[in-house]
This record gives structure tokens, C-alpha cells and sequence, in this order.
């Protein structure tokens, strides 16, 4: 009876676990967390759908908060600004196309139509690897300057693509 009821609680756990969706990602990019964040912090939130409108669940010094995204980061090549984050079409509603980590109407070739992206002035820091055999990870923040703001540069970064100021 004892090893019936085990069975019964890991049948339930794996049938919730497996229906249960993935959280929804709100589109945009968290401000930048400067610092380390303090132990015992409290939250507010969890996940983005724990804030109203189009704020998200950031990390911040303090703990996890609602905070407005970056509003560029946001940006599809129409101008409207995208309501969620994806990594392929499937994420994104059929009007709509994975563009950039976000999902942007589709244009009626089927695809968002690509603006002209301007390069800032410039230079990005020297990418400097700790030994020659180091992989660059490929965790993008930016694809290009026009994803940045504050006059910054998309520059690459042992952690993948960062807006950084030029040199």
C-alpha cells in the first residue's frame, strides 16, 4: 500500500510538472545590474508575468522587482514595440516572426523588413581571451549598434554581443 501511494505522488508530480507552461519572458532587456547583489534579499517577483503591463522581473542589488525594459531592445523594424521574447517563429503568434529575440508582425513578404542600421562613432574595447583555446559564448544582447543606446556600441564580449561604450 506504502509503495502504491509513492507511486501515486510521482505520477501526479510528473503529470503537473509536464502540463505545466513555461513562464512567460516579456519582450525587452533588464536594465544592467552594477554590483552584487546582497544575500537574503526580498523579492516582489518571480517571473515577468508577476508585473503589470510590460514590466519585468529584473535582478536588481536588492532582490528581483517589476522594472521597465530597455525600450530599444523592444523595437521591431515597423517601429511598434514587441510585447515578447523569443528564440524561434514557434514562440511568436502567426502574424508574427522571431526578429532579433523578439516577436515582430510579419511584413507582407512574410518577414520584418530590415531598416538601415547606422554604426556609431568609435571603436569597440579590445576583446582580450583568457587563454587561446577559450570559447566566446554566443549569449547576445545586440546584434548591432542600432540596438543600443546612450550613444553605446554592440561590441563582442567573452559572454556574447554587450552595448558598451566606445573607446
Amino acid at each position: 500500500m506504502y509503495h502504491a501511494s509513492l507511486l501515486l505522488a510521482a505520477f501526479i508530480t510528473h503529470t503537473i510538472a509536464q502540463n505545466t507552461p513555461a513562464p512567460f519572458v516579456k519582450a525587452g532587456v533588464c536594465p544592467w545590474l552594477v554590483g552584487t547583489p546582497i544575500s537574503n534579499s526580498i523579492s516582489i517577483c518571480n517571473v515577468d508575468n508577476d508585473c503589470k503591463d510590460a514590466m519585468k522581473c529584473c535582478p536588481t542589488l536588492i532582490g528581483r522587482y517589476c522594472l521597465q525594459p530597455d525600450a530599444n531592445a523592444r523595437k521591431c523594424p515597423d517601429g511598434s514595440l514587441a510585447v515578447r521574447t523569443c528564440t524561434t517563429d514557434s514562440n511568436c503568434a502567426d502574424s508574427q516572426t522571431c526578429y532579433r529575440g523578439i516577436c515582430c508582425p510579419k511584413s507582407s513578404g512574410g518577414n520584418p523588413s530590415l531598416p538601415t542600421l547606422p554604426t556609431l562613432p568609435g571603436n569597440c574595447p579590445t576583446l582580450v581571451l583568457p587563454s587561446p583555446t577559450y570559447a566566446v559564448k554566443n549569449d547576445n544582447l545586440c546584434e548591432n549598434d542600432a540596438n543600443c543606446s546612450n550613444g553605446r556600441k554592440c561590441c563582442p564580449t567573452l559572454l556574447g554581443k554587450r552595448c558598451l561604450l566606445p573607446s
